[in-house]
This record gives C-alpha cells, structure tokens and sequence, in this order.
C-alpha cells in the first residue's frame, strides 16, 4: 500500500540461530543490515518479531553486511560479525527475553584488535571463555578472551599463513569448535585445507595439531554432538567430506565421502541427538533429510523437501538449523527472504512443513 514501507527484516538472510533455550531466534539480513530477534513458541514452532537491530541506529553506525552472530552459552552476551566495514559488536543479553543492548564495538587495526578484515564467521568455547573469528580478507581465524562479568573482549592469539606453523589459511570461510571445547577446525577455501588447532589444557592458548588438505570449497560444516564426526560441505559439489574423530587422542581420521545428491551444497546441521541429519541445496531450493548412525558416522537419505507449495519459499536456501529441543528445523532461503519452519516427526530424520514466513517484500 502506499506509504507502508515493507518489513526487511530477513532481506537476504545471511545466518541463523536458535538460543540456546530455544525461544528465541536471531537472523542476520545482508541487504537491509540488520539483526533480528524473534520469540518461538516451542509448541507449535510459530514465531514473533521481537527486536530489530540495524546499521544507523545509535551505537550501530557501519553495522553493515551482518554475516554471523554467536551467543555465550549462560546466554548473556552475544557477538555480531559485521564484514563490509570490518567491525565485530558484543551485546549484553536479557537470558528470558532475549533482547539485546549495545555493549561495545571492536575494528579492524583499532585499540589491539587486528586481522578483522571481512569477518564471516563467529563461535564460542562451550566454556564461555573464549570467542573464535575467521576473517576471509585477513586469512586468519582470531580467538579472543571474553570477560565472564562484563562481556568485553580482549585479543589473545591470530592464526594466519606463516604464524604459529600455519602453512594454509587463505580465505576461511567456516569455523566448528568440537563440544568439548579442546579442538576447533577451520575450512580455508583457497588453499581447500582443514586446519586443526588443539586447545591446551590449563592455558586456553591454541596450537597447530594439522592440516589436512584436499578439503574442497568448505562453506559449510559441523559437527556431532558427542564430538565424534566431523561433516564439511562442498558447495560446488554433491559431496559431503567426513572425519572421524577420538576425543582423547585428538587425532582426525577421513572417512570416504559421501554424496549427499545435492547439486549446490550449503547449511548443513545435525539434530540434538545425533541420529538426524539435513542439507540445503542453494542451487535448487531443496532440503534434504538423512538418517544418521552415530556409531558410524554414516547417512541414509530419507526424505526431499523441494521449493514447491506448501514450502515454496526455499529459493537460495543456504542456512539451517535446528532448534534445541530436537522439534524444529529452521531454513533460511536468501533469494526468497524467508525463514521456513519445519516440524520434525518422530521418525528418524523426517520433517513436515510446518509454517512458512511471508516474502517480508
């Protein structure tokens, strides 16, 4: 209508994340540059704008291009990755609501914090001590120590090409910290090698264990929840790279990959459990659901969700995730600015189509 401005809010969804309690969802938009919050009913997987954050608000000046967003797991503090100007912002967090207030900004080759140039993507330690960077134009995954009562981060160590005996770390574009927090792995694009750093326990300081090469076009990846597996996706190719991992030993293991049937692979994520995997395919639109073995490590296709009616909302989809509770998966489709909802069923893997956002244009 006229006068009526449209609601952006998920103009080209850039990430997802579900809170740790489950009610509540963050979105980041790379056109309009904004992170939203919305409230979930885990009853029915319904869900409700509940704050917008966006680039020119006060505290948000060049908060543009919001890539990645993390929460600490007391769910009092989360960080925002903002690339085109280089900029990383912490928040303050009300745990039962959700909403989120300013707490500081951090730049690029400003105040001791260096190698952000083009941040992509952001985890925290499951201890909530430590905060991972990787920045593709600086081709170099950062870690920073985050101060447990204020939220403020101060710069502890930079892997990059010839520091710390990194040989491989050019254009990182995905990040995974294994659930005991003692290992995290990088995928860097340009050199298609998978770099392994150890945690060193009773210091917190990172070291080099390997890289492993031949990891190709590793946009995407994750990792079981017992920490076990390992599962790395090539976007320009139907196949999934796996590693088995020993959790005492540390030592990385690849297992033959398997192909996943999607042309364009993208998000990819397990479900709580382990026994659920999914993958979304940018290129065609399509969700696809996988049995898991988690003894194994291996997949059984089970179902394909395709961009058609009741979910024709699936153009682009390149982020999914799943809820906490095991209930829900959440795609998040860029070419249709939109956030689809699915119910999982009770059978291993299968999911239904539950509710679908409007277009928000």
């Amino acid at each position: 209508a006229a006068g009526v401005t449209p609601d952006r809010s998920l103009d080209r969804v850039g990430s997802v994340l579900v809170g740790n309690d489950g009610n509540h969802i963050y979105t980041t938009s790379l056109n309009y540059h904004q992170l939203t919050l919305f409230e979930r009913n885990a009853t029915n997987g319904s869900f409700a704008k509940a704050q917008e954050l966006r680039a020119g608000m006060p505290d948000l000046a060049n908060m543009f291009t919001p890539t990645d967003f993390a929460i600490t797991p007391d769910g009092r503090f989360g960080y925002l990755t903002a690339a085109n100007n280089d900029l990383l912002f912490a928040f303050s967090r009300d745990p039962s609501t959700g909403q989120l207030s300013f707490l500081e900004r951090y730049e690029n080759d400003m105040g001791g914090f260096s190698n952000l140039d083009f941040p992509v993507a952001v985890e925290v330690s499951p201890d909530g001590q430590t905060l991972y960077v990787i920045a593709s134009n600086s081709h170099a995954l950062t870690t920073y120590s985050i101060d447990g009562t204020t939220g403020r981060l101060s710069p502890r160590q930079s892997f990059y090409e010839g520091v710390h005996g990194v040989t491989a770390m050019t254009t990182p574009q995905s990040l995974v910290v294994t659930p005991d927090g003692r290992q995290v792995a990088v995928s860097a694009v340009s050199d298609s090698a998978l770099i392994v750093l150890d945690v060193e326990p009773g210091t917190g300081q990172r070291s080099l264990r390997e890289t492993i090469s031949n990891v190709v076009y590793g946009y995407h990846s994750t990792v079981s929840p017992d920490g076990r597996f390992v599962y790395i996706a090539n976007r320009h190719s139907t196949e999934l790279a796996v590693f088995s991992r020993e959790a005492i030993s540390g030592v990385w293991t690849r297992l033959p990959a398997i192909s996943s049937g999607v042309a364009r692979l993208a998000g990819i994520t397990i479900s709580p459990d382990g026994l659920s995997l999914y993958a979304a395919d940018e290129s065609s639109g399509a969700v696809k659901a996988f049995d898991r073995d988690p003894s194994t490590g291996s997949l059984t296709e089970v179902q394909t969700l395709t961009d058609v009616a009741p979910h024709d909302l699936l153009s682009g989809a390149s982020q999914v995730t799943m809820t906490p509770d095991g209930r829900h998966v959440l795609v998040g489709a860029p070419n249709d600015d939109s956030l689809t909802t699915f119910a999982r069923l009770t059978t291993p893997g299968m999911a239904t189509p539950h509710e679908v956002t409007t277009t928000y244009q």
